[in-house]
């Protein structure tokens, strides 16, 4: 456990009654200012109900905020984290009290994997999907949570893998297709269900979007 001082932006996240998206630091002592091996991640705020995370980038290290008074907090590490840089610019956003991470690049190339932090275990499990959208890797991706209808949507997709020959592999060849995942529909559901149900449909890209919430990842 550490301590920090706060210049008032965490008050006003906490502040605020409406879903907060996760907020990304554009420097790397945006919060914390560490002096260990990982001095060099971008950190994350989380805001869950009333209670403020920070995530360091590239991996699974995660701290819980603790308001002392309006100047001071306290920041402790709450999960058990062992690998790093397997998830280096991926998408973070929370729902229902849940924190996620998706998609990212590590180890020669992208993934479309979906991750949750598991309050009880303290590590990051994977949520299993019908088929793997690999979205477009950057820093500032294109991928966007939206809380009014709890879906996931992915613009565009792109894999990337230097462990493939040929220059298309090591910048990957984008797909301009919106797929959607509906968080309501297929998060409920117990995981030995998921196979049997969550179903990936290809659909003409002039449909509403309205229509095609009953399915994992919806291809628009």
């Amino acid at each position: 456990m550490g301590v920090f001082y706060n210049n008032g932006f965490l008050k006003d996240l906490l502040n605020r009654n409406q879903y907060i998206h996760p907020v990304v630091g554009t420097r790397l002592d945006f919060v914390l200012q560490l002096t260990n091996a990982y001095i060099d991640k971008p950190q994350v705020i989380y805001k869950v109900d009333s209670t403020l995370y920070l995530q360091l980038l590239g991996g699974g290290r995660i701290y819980k905020l603790l308001p002392v008074n309006d100047s001071t907090y306290l920041y402790e590490r709450i999960d058990k984290t062992i690998n790093y840089n397997y998830n280096i610019g991926s998408y973070n956003f929370n729902y229902k009290g849940e924190l996620y991470n998706y998609g990212g690049y590590g180890f020669w190339k992208n993934n479309g994997n979906l991750l949750k932090f598991n309050w009880k275990d303290k590590e990051w499990d994977i949520i299993p999907l019908t088929k793997e959208i690999i979205p477009y890797f950057h820093l500032n991706g294109p991928s966007w949570f939206d809380p009014t209808s709890n879906s996931l949507y992915v613009p565009f997709e792109s894999r990337v893998n230097a462990g493939i020959s040929g220059n298309e592999n090591l910048s990957g060849v984008v797909s301009p297709v919106l797929h959607v995942l509906n968080m309501e529909k297929n998060m409920g559901r117990k995981r030995e269900d998921q196979s049997a149900h969550h179903q990936f449909n290809d659909k003409s890209r002039n449909h509403d979007l309205n229509r095609f919430r009953n399915s994992f990842f919806t291809q628009l």
